[in-house]
């Protein structure tokens, strides 16, 4: 929660700017890349809550229709959601990911990982400070 309250403290002064440049180094837009961050929690979250053993089929996959601003705000619920399912799962609870098993410390140090590293891709396509 606090990953993604950082983020959006940060990115909230620039909605007015134009999210359709790069994010940083990556081929993605600055829009793009926020809602890559808000299915990537959800993604996180639904494994664990469900204890997948395999890959499951996203809960959601972009949203090319949402302002910066409404991605924001998706991504701050699903950052919320991800931390509920964390605080609800036993330690012992794990859910698929790529590169293995993860268990509820490692998906919540994933999903502010994901917040993180691409609120700096988005803060330098946008030129606003990020630390």
């Amino acid at each position: 929660l606090r990953a993604a309250g950082i983020a959006r403290a940060a990115l909230e002064p620039a909605l007015e700017r134009d999210w359709s440049v790069p994010a940083g180094d990556l081929e993605w837009d600055c829009r793009r890349t926020l809602d890559h961050v808000a299915d990537t929690l959800l993604f996180y979250g639904a494994h664990l809550a469900t204890r997948a053993a395999h890959r499951l089929v996203p809960p959601r996959n972009g949203d090319p229709s949402r302002s910066p601003e409404e991605l924001l705000a998706v991504a701050s619920g699903a950052a919320a959601m991800l931390a509920e399912v964390v605080r609800a799962a036993p330690a012992d609870a794990r859910g698929f990911h790529g590169a293995g098993m993860a268990d509820p410390e490692g998906f919540v140090a994933m999903g502010c990982a994901e917040t993180l590293i691409h609120a700096d891709d988005i803060a330098r396509g946008l030129g606003v400070p990020f630390a």
